[in-house]
C-alpha cells in the first residue's frame, strides 16, 4: 500500500452487525487505512492492526473544531439579536400620541440626535413581534430538507446573509408603512427558519460521536447570549446614536458573518483547506464517510417511527415550558406582585447566564457518560430530559401560590436554567436517531417547539382575561401537566438508538468515492462491506 496515510473512521461499526455483516467490536475510532487494513488471504479476510482509539486519548485538530463552534456561536448571537431587538426598539419608537414627531434622545439629551416615534396600537405591536415566528415555524421542516440537500455549511451562510440584508431594510420599511414592515419580519423568520437544521447538519459532518453533545450545546449557548444582547444593546446604541442604529449594527454583523464563515470553514472536514484537518476523520462512520453528497430522505421510515414522534412531542412540551417562563410568568409577577423583571438590570439576565452554564454542563456530562460507557445513550438522554421536566413542573405549580417575591423569582429562574438541560437533549437527539437525516428530524422537532410558542400565548391570554390569580394558577397548572406529559412521552417512545432501517437505507447508496484514500483502499473498504464480518472468522 501507499506510504502516505489516508484516513477513514469507524464510529459504531458494530451497528452493522444487525444485518450479519461487518461485526467489528470496536469503540468509535479513527485509523489510517494504510496502517491498519491488511489482507490475510485472497478470499478477502481482513485484519485491523495499529488501531488508535482517538476518542479515548487525544483528538487532533480539536482546537479547529472548537474554533468553528465559536464562529457558529457568533452566528446564533447575531441571529437572536436580529430576532429579538425589536422588543426594545418599540420602547423607543412608539409613543401614545397621534402622528409622529421629532424629539431628542438619550440621557445626555443631545439636541442633534433625533428620532421619529410612530403610533402603533398595542395589538399591532404584538402582531409585529409575533409574525417573525409565523415564517420561522413554517420554514422548519422545509429548512430541514434544504439543509439535508445542500449541507449545513451552505444553508447557514445563506440564512445569515439574507437575514442581515432584510434587517438593514427594517428601519427604511418602518417609515414607509406597516404592511411593508410586517412582510419584512415574516421574511426574516423564513430566512432564519433553517438555522437549527443547518447547525445539526454541519455538526453531523464535523463532530465525533463522543463530543456531539458538547459541540451542539456549545453552539446553542449563542442563542442565550444573543437574547441577552437583544435585551441590553439596543438601549445602549439608541442612547448614543439613534433609533435605527441597532438595525444597522445587527444587519451588518449578519452580512459580515458569512464572509468569516466561508473563509475558515467548509462543508466537510475532507474538503477543508487545512492539511492537518484532512488527516482527521471526525466521527463519520465508514458507511457515511463515503456516501453520496445527497440521498433521498426516507419519508415513510421517519414519519412512521415512534422515537421521532416522541421526540417531536417532547420538543413541543419543552417549548411550551420555555415560552411560559419567558412571557407569562413575568407578566404574572408584574400584575400580582408588582414587580417588573425587565427593569431590574442584571437580574433579568441571570437566568440566561445560568441556562448557558447548564447547556454546557449537560453536554459535557452526556458525552462523558456515553463515551466512557457509564450509561447507555438512551438512559442518559431520558434521564436528563425527565429530571428537567419534573423540576420545571414543580416550579410552575409552586410559583402561583408563593407570596414571597424572592421565592417566586427563584422558581422562575430555576425553570429557565433547567431548560438548558432539557434543551440539550432535544438538540442532539436527531443525531442519535438518524445521523444522515439529522437536519430534517431537527426541522420536525423544532417546528413542534415553535408551534407551542404560537399556541401557548393564545391559550394563556384567553384564560387570564379576568386577571384573577386563580386563572394564572390554572395556566401554570396546565403548563406543569404538559411538562409531565412530555416526560411520559419521552420515557415511553424516546430513544437514542438509530431508527431501525436507517442503515439499510443508507447501504442502498453505494460508496461514491473516498476522497483521501487511494484506489486500493477504496477497493478494500468496498470489498469488506460485502464480505463476512471480521469477528466471524
Amino acid at each position: 500500500m501507499a506510504e502516505e496515510s489516508s484516513t477513514v473512521d469507524i464510529d459504531t461499526a458494530n451497528r452493522n452487525g444487525k444485518s450479519g455483516k461487518n461485526e467489528i467490536d470496536l469503540v468509535p475510532s479513527t485509523f489510517h487505512l494504510s496502517d491498519t487494513i491488511t489482507s490475510d488471504d485472497e478470499n478477502g479476510d481482513y485484519s485491523y492492526n495499529k488501531m488508535r482509539n482517538v476518542a479515548q486519548t487525544s483528538f487532533p485538530c480539536s482546537f479547529k473544531r472548537y474554533l468553528l463552534a465559536f464562529i457558529v456561536v457568533l452566528a446564533f448571537i447575531a441571529a437572536y439579536s436580529m430576532r429579538f431587538n425589536l422588543n426594545l426598539e418599540f420602547r423607543e419608537m412608539v409613543l401614545n400620541m397621534q402622528g409622529n414627531s421629532s424629539v431628542s434622545v438619550g440621557e445626555n439629551n443631545r439636541s442633534n440626535i433625533k428620532v421619529f416615534h410612530y403610533l402603533w396600537e398595542p395589538h399591532l405591536q404584538g402582531f409585529a413581534l409575533s409574525v417573525f415566528f409565523y415564517g420561522y415555524t413554517a420554514m422548519q421542516i422545509p429548512g430541514g430538507w434544504l439543509a439535508h440537500k445542500f449541507g449545513g455549511f451552505s444553508i447557514l451562510s445563506f440564512s445569515m446573509l439574507v437575514s442581515g440584508i432584510l434587517t438593514l431594510l427594517e428601519p427604511i420599511l418602518i417609515t414607509t408603512g406597516y404592511a411593508a414592515f410586517i412582510i419584512c419580519r415574516i421574511l426574516i423568520g423564513v430566512a432564519q427558519g433553517p438555522i437549527y437544521p443547518a447547525m445539526i447538519e454541519f455538526w453531523k459532518e464535523w463532530s465525533h460521536p463522543n463530543d456531539r453533545a458538547r459541540m451542539v450545546t456549545t453552539t446553542e449557548i449563542g442563542a442565550s447570549i444573543g437574547t441577552i444582547f437583544a435585551m441590553i444593546l439596543p438601549s445602549v446604541i439608541v442612547q448614543r446614536l439613534n433609533w435605527s442604529s441597532p438595525f444597522y449594527c445587527f444587519g451588518i454583523i449578519g452580512i459580515a458573518w458569512p464572509i468569516l464563515w466561508i473563509a475558515v470553514s467548509s462543508r466537510t472536514p475532507r474538503s477543508h483547506n487545512c492539511s492537518c484537518m484532512n488527516e482527521v476523520s471526525v466521527g463519520k462512520e465508514s458507511d457515511e464517510a463515503c456516501m453520496p453528497e445527497y440521498n433521498e430522505i426516507p419519508w415513510k421510515l421517519i414519519f412512521t417511527s415512534l422515537p421521532v414522534y416522541a421526540y417531536a412531542i417532547a420538543f413541543f412540551c419543552e417549548g411550551w415550558i420555555l415560552f411560559t417562563a419567558l412571557t407569562h410568568i413575568p407578566k404574572f409577577l408584574l400584575l400580582h406582585r408588582e414587580y417588573d423583571i425587565t427593569h431590574t438590570g442584571i437580574k433579568c439576565i441571570i437566568p440566561f447566564i445560568g441556562q448557558m452554564i447548564m447547556l454546557f454542563i449537560s453536554g459535557f456530562l452526556s458525552d462523558l457518560f456515553i463515551s466512557r460507557d457509564y450509561l447507555k445513550p438512551t438512559i442518559v438522554r431520558k434521564g436528563i430530559y425527565v429530571i428537567g421536566n419534573v423540576i420545571s413542573a414543580a416550579c410552575l405549580i409552586t410559583i402561583g401560590f408563593l407570596d414571597d417575591l424572592n421565592a417566586a423569582l427563584i422558581c422562575l429562574f430555576t425553570t429557565i436554567i433547567i431548560d438548558g438541560a432539557t434543551r440539550s437533549v432535544m438538540l442532539v437527539n436527531p443525531l442519535d436517531l438518524a445521523s444522515p437525516y439529522a437536519g430534517f428530524i431537527m426541522g420536525i422537532g423544532h417546528a413542534a417547539c415553535n408551534l407551542a410558542g404560537c399556541i401557548c400565548p393564545l391559550m394563556a391570554g384567553h384564560i387570564t382575561e379576568s386577571m384573577a390569580i386563580e386563572r394564572w394558577r390554572f395556566v401554570f397548572g396546565i403548563t406543569a401537566g404538559i411538562s409531565l406529559l412530555g416526560a411520559v412521552a419521552y420515557i415511553v417512545g424516546g430513544s437514542a438508538e438509530e431508527i431501525e432501517g436507517i442503515s439499510s437505507m443508507n447501504n442502498k447508496n453505494k460508496y461514491k468515492s473516498l476522497p483521501t484514500a487511494d484506489s486500493e483502499n477504496v477497493h478494500l473498504l468496498q470489498k469488506e462491506n460485502a464480505s463476512p464480518g471480521i469477528n466471524d472468522k
